[in-house]
């Protein structure tokens, strides 16, 4: 028996209409993977390392994300999340989140405060590398003028391993 070529074509279509539908419940269902959600999972790693030493790679890492994604898909909770890192006492850290902040330009304004504190000490450390060499970057890329360099005490950092 013959099944009429309107029926194989309703078949086909019903065939057709189940698969996309559950595809669709299953995307429904899926955890995205956004930039915001894959930097949050970096800005915990900071937070977590066990060692300056450890913090100092994860922020490094952190950076380096920000860079590749972009700051277009991330949200306004995450930047804050980034942001918060500089609470870190790790120079190092503070290197790396100051880097990321000034990517994120004019949407990282209220983070200025902080980095303008940061900088006051900054400016004063003996070493190779300090985060004042990315603060008077991110400042300018925020939109605000760094203030001009003053130390009266100058601070030996300890460099990290």
């Amino acid at each position: 028996m013959r099944v009429p070529m309107f029926k194989q074509s309703l078949v086909v279509t019903l065939v057709v209409i189940l698969a996309l539908l559950q595809l669709g419940v299953a995307h429904m269902y899926a955890k995205p993977h956004t930039s915001s959600s894959r930097i949050m999972s970096a800005v915990r790693k900071v937070q977590q390392a066990k060692t300056k030493t450890d913090a100092l790679a994860e922020a490094e890492s952190l950076n380096k994300l920000v860079r590749e994604l972009g700051t277009s898909d991330v949200d306004d909770r995450t930047l804050h999340s980034i942001a918060s890192l500089l609470d870190i006492p790790n120079d190092g850290v503070r290197y790396w989140v100051a880097w990321s902040l000034g990517l994120f330009g004019a949407r990282a304004k209220f983070a200025v405060p902080k980095l303008l504190e940061i900088l006051k000490v900054a400016d004063c450390y003996v070493a190779d590398v300090s985060s004042s060499m990315t603060i008077r970057p991110a400042l300018e890329r925020i939109g605000v003028t760094p203030p001009a360099w003053k130390c009266e005490k100058y601070i030996l950092v300890e460099r990290t391993p």
